[in-house]
């Protein structure tokens, strides 16, 4: 009808100015304005979106361990830089990913529209990574070079943080695990490089101070100073006590290792609950092996009288674990919901880790 209309119109005159004449209009063409629509609506109020990771519940698990560590081991001004240095490499790698993803999609579509999303999703992955090196991680480096120890282990979770990424498998069970590892083991490297012990040990008058404790404060400050320090000779591996300088007594303390243990075993609890919901809801074996690690952590909360708090907490843990998949067959229940379920399961997991792991390492006499 429309070709047989457009050609009845008289000639010079475009025949879609024609009033009355019906406009054809192809698909790409509606793609490309709904694209351009919106990048733009993308540089504006919404651009928010492409800086900030949007998952709440992610946020809690992310950073509370760092918190918790802060909180055990004092207030130490390099933990705090260091917890603030890790939110940036959440936000990094969020973006990074995001990045990722889009260049791994070139080719599909309209290439101004691929073109526009690398350099709108590459603008945030530029500003984190310089104010990263600059603000963060060059200066704290620098005032802690021991921090290099933890470097490979980064690394390697990064490369598979970024392969989840190009393979769009992110919400992966093995990307996960590779996610929770990275945050927490932050406690440990928080707890190695604050200054509690140090205070603790020198906290004396040294006018009145006797031989055993200037004997404990200068053996806590040279343990100190070897855990931040660089090692002497840091790249000879065939020397006989090269892992011994890296490794040095107080670089894995127990304190932070107990925390590492309270949240990576009760956060990933928390991703198979929430696979349960949502990704696999209605999978009998995934909220099988959910109830069983549940029930595996109650029982090793009440294993101990030091680490209690941890079992009422497992309790409630595994209540929640077993009734909302019960009842999501019966209602709908939205992930906004799910998620701040999972916020105040790692508030009290962060309230159990802050008073058991004190407890727990004096029982270890470490």
């Amino acid at each position: 009808m429309t070709e047989d209309h457009d050609r009845k119109q008289p000639h010079g005159r475009h025949p879609h100015t024609v009033p009355g004449s019906i406009r054809t209009v192809s698909r790409r063409s509606l793609a490309n304005a709904s694209g351009n629509r919106n990048v733009r609506a993308a540089d504006g109020a919404g651009s928010v979106r492409l800086w900030l990771p949007n998952q709440h519940g992610a946020w809690a698990m992310v950073l509370l361990p760092s918190i918790a560590a802060l909180v055990v081991s004092g207030a130490d001004w390099r933990g705090v830089w260091l917890a603030a240095c890790w939110a940036l490499c959440y936000c990094l790698q969020f973006v990074l990913s995001r990045w990722i993803k889009v260049w791994r999609s070139s080719g599909t579509g309209n290439d101004r529209l691929h073109h526009n999303r690398l350099y709108r999703y590459g603008r945030p992955v530029i500003v984190y990574a310089v104010v990263l090196l600059i603000f963060g991680g060059i200066p704290l480096l620098l005032s802690a070079p021991g921090l290099l120890r933890w470097a490979p282990i980064y690394v390697v979770l990064l490369v598979v943080s970024l392969l989840a990424a190009y393979w769009k498998r992110e919400r992966s069970l093995w990307a996960n695990v590779a996610a929770i590892v990275a945050s927490c083991i932050m406690p440990v490297i928080i707890c190695s490089v604050g200054s509690a012990s140090v205070r603790g040990s020198c906290a004396f008058e040294t006018s009145h101070g006797t031989d055993e404790q200037f004997a404990a404060c200068a053996a806590a400050v040279e343990r100190y100073r070897l855990v931040i320090g660089l090692p002497d000779n840091p790249w000879r591996v065939a020397d006989a006590g090269f892992w011994r300088s890296w490794w040095p007594a107080g670089s894995v303390p127990t304190d932070g290792l107990v925390m590492f243990l309270v949240f990576a075993l009760t956060q990933f609890g928390s991703v198979l609950f929430v696979k349960t919901m949502i990704r696999e809801r209605g999978n009998r074996w995934y909220v099988a092996f959910s109830l069983l690690w549940h029930a595996s952590l109650t029982v090793f909360g009440f294993s101990c009288a030091s680490v209690t708090p941890l079992g009422w907490v497992a309790i409630v843990l595994l209540i929640r674990a077993a009734v909302m998949p019960v009842v999501a067959r019966y209602r709908k229940v939205k992930p906004l919901a799910v998620g701040m379920v999972e916020i105040v399961a790692s508030l009290l997991v962060f309230v159990a880790a802050v008073l058991t792991v004190p407890q727990v390492a004096g029982s270890l006499g470490l």
